[in-house]
């Protein structure tokens, strides 16, 4: 049998360290060591009340990023999805593919017959060829002009020298005697001078007239040549309205609906509302559409792990990434949309398939506790209070507690209730030094922590 010193001696404490990181102080309490079976009236006394029976851990609070996942169910939608419609009205000449057809990008899918465009087409490209011939005559009656201009340029000069030679003849006559010539030689040679002067102003007055039908000419020229390209804007605009009845694919995809049959008359629809002919759909790349619950939007983000279950592939999973959410939450569902892109390269994932989504997201805690450090009481009505108990002078004081997220082993905890000395009740945000109860439910409030 031990004696009383052996059994002072059994209440002892032992210091260790979580993986976590956090200072943790078991504190073993050995009440009643060395007691045997056979004492009824030592083994009959039940602990007494404000006294620590059992191990009691103790925890620090301690940065750490807590990991939280949300698993919501989603659904498979094309990463692309089109529908076709008639931009003009005609007749359906013939249809090429159906549904479930895999088509390429441009690859025609159906014909539409409008013959007054065909005709308006015809006299459009009759146009053009007119205009183009005007304008090859005006560039020839600019050349013309230019000739006319050099010819009327030659005249001048030619008249100029048969000017300068009537003055020097009129100029010598002068200067001789009227012995030598007779007054009529003189008259004559004066005659002929005003002659070469008319005809020099002629000349000249020629040269201008030449040149104002060149600049006339080029008006005309310009002009036909504006009208070349009105004529070709007009009739590419109208061969531009013929191109859309040829109804191409936007991309490579599979088409899931078809509501066009041969000579059926088709419109564009009216008001953006209407039955489309074909609707492609882009299968190479699926989206993931996940509405995540308002409380955990904050979490979700664009990069944020994931992983997609599809059921019916017998529980297959793809991991994936968020590519994108949609920021804003719905105001009717108070709901986040996330999406995930996967890649659907044997064309497995079709649109509608239903999925679950685990998306992963991280949230660095300032100060974060054990998730059994602290306890949840109250209800709807009443509401909710978190609270975890601090070790102050060696007893359990019940503290209340403002937390964030938690991913059910850790809890972010934000600030925490004191009260002054004055009996001031306040929140204060937690230090890292608080001695904190790792399991609340181990404790009551008031009781004994031994060692402390």
């Amino acid at each position: 049998m031990l004696n009383p010193s052996s059994r002072a001696s059994g209440l002892s404490r032992v210091v260790s360290w979580l993986g976590n990181g956090v200072a943790t102080v078991v504190l073993v309490v050995a009440a009643g060591c060395g007691q045997t079976a056979n004492d009824p009236a030592k083994n009959a006394n039940p602990p007494a009340a404000g006294t620590a029976s059992s191990t009691v851990a103790i925890v620090k609070p301690v940065p750490k990023a807590i990991h939280l996942s949300v698993r919501q169910p989603g659904s498979l939608q094309a990463f692309e999805q089109t529908p076709i419609f008639a931009k003009i009205a005609g007749y359906v000449r013939k249809w090429n593919v159906d549904i479930g057809d895999h088509v390429k990008q441009d690859d025609v899918l159906a014909e539409l017959y409008v013959p007054e465009l065909v005709e308006e087409l015809k006299q459009k490209e009759e146009i053009v060829k007119q205009s183009r011939e005007a304008f090859e005559v005006a560039t020839a009656r600019v050349s013309t002009a230019a000739a006319q201009i050099k010819e009327s340029q030659a005249g001048v000069f030619r008249a100029e020298k048969s000017h300068q030679f009537w003055q020097l003849q009129l100029d010598r006559i002068t200067k001789l005697t009227t012995s030598v010539l007779d007054p009529q030689t003189k008259e004559e040679t004066w005659n002929q001078l005003q002659s070469a002067a008319a005809a020099l102003k002629e000349a000249e007055a020629k040269v201008e007239t030449a040149q104002a039908s060149l600049k006339e000419s080029e008006a005309v020229r310009r002009k036909a040549k504006a009208d070349i390209g009105a004529a070709e804007a007009d009739r590419d605009r109208v061969s531009a309205l013929l191109g859309y009845t040829r109804l191409k694919a936007p991309y490579d995809g599979v088409i899931s609906r078809r509501n066009v049959n041969r000579d059926d008359f088709v419109q564009p629809p009216t008001g953006g509302k209407g039955e489309p002919l074909y609707v492609v759909e882009r299968r190479d790349l699926m989206r993931v559409l996940v509405d995540v619950p308002e409380m955990d939007s904050a979490w979700v983000g664009k990069g944020a792990p994931a992983r997609v279950r599809v059921q019916a592939l017998g529980g297959q999973e793809f991991s994936h990434t968020v590519a994108r959410t949609s920021y804003a939450i719905d105001r009717t569902a108070r709901t986040l949309v996330a999406e995930i892109d996967l890649p659907n390269p044997r064309d497995r994932l079709r649109p509608g398939m239903y999925v679950t989504a685990v998306i992963t997201g991280e949230h660095q805690a300032a100060w974060a506790l054990p998730a059994t450090a602290v306890q949840t009481q109250g209800d709807v009505t009443q509401g909710y209070q978190q609270a975890c108990f601090v070790v102050q002078e060696g007893k359990a004081k019940r503290t209340l507690v403002q937390v964030g997220p938690s991913d059910g082993k850790f809890v972010e905890v934000l600030r925490k209730r004191s009260q002054s000395a004055t009996g001031v009740e306040a929140w204060e945000e937690f230090t890292g030094h608080e001695e904190i109860v790792a399991n609340s439910a181990s404790v009551t409030d008031g009781q004994d922590v031994p060692g402390k």
